[in-house]
């Protein structure tokens, strides 16, 4: 039934596609097509990928000098692995820099997907006479970014009746000051919709601040950041702020950079450290990096003791301000790498300690869980490229438990991509910090092993399949046994012109979950298949059209099936006239149940992010209007409108909002300087 719906719409939304001319167009630009698969990815494991969304746009902004440029400013780009940028620099080297972004197809192991991310984030400028070598004495130059965004909806929520203690609506604001490539300045400042400004707990303004200052490359300082910073070292074992990664998608499977440290300019108030964060370069083989932050989170104290930790930072009632602040945490980490040839060996070492009793609520799956007050990881870390295969890893103890992710990657120039990797994190690891690739959402109590392989030779066509076999020898969120299960993952992209894409993946999970009210006695088998259809085309760089379908079944023992699907719409215009750009989307969904949601992929305005989690029977609409009133000032709208034709109400709790449609605005006001 599914599929004969889907097809159906897709037959409907053919009729208004445009079939544009294809002669001496570039190929279309699958950016947001990746992103997507990230952002769903990591969703589905209930990760904020903001300060991803926050990264891409940034070297967006500030494309990299591919000519002059280093190693180490093209390690920014996640998705390259070590031999595709030792490819590009050879290549610039011996043919004396690129001359157009064609060129990237004929370096050697870049093929047509990376190359069309690439020349998102680059810019060419033909090299003069001896230019090769970059030029010591360079004028100086500042750049600066300013903005100020406003949320506006259209509606009430519930609390403004109740609890409020704010406005509704929000606001935020956003400067960078960048001297050169070197010195980095700036701060974030915002306010959610429904908290106090300039009032009650907020006399000083802002809800949240975020202020940093970075300096790099100066000597044998690699990095320097004062204030607030993230930190992601190895796999993410030990301490993982920042890293973000798609189990299947190929292009970003490579994270190949022992240790990362960047600063925090994100609105994001969770996922990041307050202090100071120092990398040096000690030799031309070993660097060394070390932290220190002390910063407070929201929780519940009872008894003097955090029961809680809050991820949300919202502060909208006498009762988010009860929890704000509720503990502090000191953190002091340090790691320790040596290059090899090709390769890096790392160790790691983190120390925290919070300044009351954490003892969260003990359940049967969670009894192996962290609590305490002081807690240490250890980590050990590796990655090595030789002849076309990369091997990397870590492995981490913690005050409790081991954990230890390993992989191991074959590319046969652009043709050909297999990887196997191993992931075994015992149901005792604590790791506050820890973030990386799990079927849950925490590192613990997880056993798994992933095959993933990627086949570029067919003409046109790319083909990706991968396994994912894990088990939890401990008990698991509504799942009151040891447990296993199967992923299975099947994409196939074909690239039918110069500017015609059509793709499709289908996703088949099997796994286990106790019945509701069974009160964890019944265990049944469950089944969740996932199918999604993709077409994308552009004009010019001018236009740019995609359609996506996606569909959903879901099967449990003894239960009627459940299933949704949903039909996407998205078109950008990138360049109506010298003034203006806009871009919309629109997706129709019906879903039966939770069971079976689907995750899906929203643009936003930049440095933002939103996502989408169909549940119901609905539409959703959303347009962005950038105006571009002078070379360097920009205005621009977001507009959103959600209907729901089978709810009254839509949200919950204090969020609730008694009709069954709601709109927005979102405004911004750029400048760049």
């Amino acid at each position: 039934m599914i599929i004969r719906r889907l097809s159906c719409l897709l037959l409907i939304n053919s009729v208004f596609i445009t079939i544009v001319a294809e002669a001496q167009n570039p190929p279309p630009i699958e950016l947001e097509s990746l992103l997507e698969e990230i952002v769903v990815s990591n969703l589905e494991q209930d990760v904020n990928i903001s300060i991803l969304q926050e990264e891409l746009d940034e070297l967006r902004n500030s494309p990299i000098d591919i000519n002059n440029s280093t190693k180490r400013e093209l390690e920014e780009l996640r998705f390259l692995s070590p031999i595709q940028i030792e490819s590009i620099l050879s290549y610039i080297y011996f043919n004396r820099g690129l001359q157009s972004v064609y060129e990237l197809q004929l370096i050697e192991h870049i093929d047509l997907k990376t190359s069309q991310l690439l020349s998102e984030f680059i810019k060419i400028e033909p090299l003069k006479g001896d230019d090769l070598v970059r030029k010591k004495n360079h004028k100086p130059f500042i750049k600066q970014d300013l903005s100020f965004k406003v949320n506006l909806p259209l509606y009430e929520k519930k609390g403004f009746k109740e609890e409020f203690l704010g406005p509704n609506v929000g606001h935020s604001i956003r400067y960078s000051l960048k001297y050169n490539k070197d010195i980095l300045i700036g701060f974030t400042a915002k306010n959610e919709i429904g908290e106090p400004f300039l009032s009650l707990y907020n006399k000083y303004g802002y809800d949240f601040y975020s202020f940093y200052l970075e300096i790099k490359n100066k000597g044998i300082l690699n990095s320097l950041v004062l204030g607030n910073y993230r930190v992601a070292l190895g796999q993410g074992l030990v301490m993982g702020r920042g890293f973000y990664q798609s189990r299947w998608e190929s292009p970003f499977i490579y994270s190949h950079k022992s240790a990362e440290l960047k600063k925090h300019s994100s609105t994001d108030a969770y996922h990041y450290l307050s202090g100071y964060g120092l990398s040096l370069r000690i030799t031309n083989r070993i660097n060394l990096l070390s932290f220190s932050s002390i910063r407070k989170y929201d929780g519940l104290i009872s008894n003097d003791t955090l029961s809680s930790i809050s991820k949300t930072n919202l502060h909208r009632t006498e009762k988010d301000f009860l929890k704000q602040d509720a503990a502090k945490l000191l953190t002091v980490g340090g790691h320790l790498s040596y290059s090899l040839s090709g390769g890096e060996i790392g160790i790691s070492a983190l120390y925290y300690k919070f300044d009351k009793p954490y003892y969260p609520q003990i359940r049967e799956y969670s009894k192996y869980g962290m609590r305490g007050i002081n807690f240490y990881n250890l980590g050990l870390d590796y990655n090595k490229f030789w002849k076309g295969v990369l091997v990397q890893g870590e492995i981490a103890v913690g005050k409790e438990g081991v954990a230890t992710f390993n992989k191991v990657s074959y590319r046969k120039n652009s043709e050909a991509i297999i990887q196997l990797s191993h992931r075994y994190y015992s149901h005792d690891y604590w790791a506050f910090y820890a973030q990386g690739i799990a079927q849950g959402s925490k590192i613990e109590n997880e056993n798994g092993w992933t095959l993933l392989g990627e086949l570029n030779s067919i003409k046109n066509t790319s083909l990706t399949v991968g396994a994912d076999f894990f088990s939890s020898p401990w008990w698991r969120y509504r799942v009151s046994k040891p447990s296993k299960g199967v992923e299975l993952f099947l994409k196939a992209r074909h690239q039918l012109s110069a500017i015609h894409i059509i793709s499709i993946q289908y996703r088949i999970k099997n796994g286990e979950r106790d019945l509701a009210a069974s009160k964890g006695e019944v265990i049944h088998k469950i089944s969740t298949h996932k199918i999604q259809a993709k077409y994308h085309t552009s004009y010019k760089k001018l236009i740019t059209y995609e359609m996506v379908a996606d569909g959903v079944l879901f099967l449990e023992k003894e239960k009627p099936n459940e299933y949704g699907y949903a039909l996407t719409n998205r078109l950008q215009l990138n360049k109506i006239s010298d003034f203006f750009k806009f871009s919309c989307q629109f997706s129709y969904h019906k879903i039966s149940s939770y069971d079976a949601r689907i995750y899906a992929y929203e643009k936003t305005l930049p440095f933002s992010f939103s996502s989408n989690v169909f549940t119901d029977h609905g539409i959703k609409l959303s347009s962005i209007s950038e105006f571009i009133v002078k070379e360097k000032l920009f205005f621009l709208i977001k507009y959103g409108y959600v209907k729901s034709f089978n709810r009254m109400k839509l949200g919950n709790g204090l969020d609730e909002i008694e009709n069954s449609y709601k709109s927005d605005f979102e405004l911004m006001f750029r400048i760049k300087l």
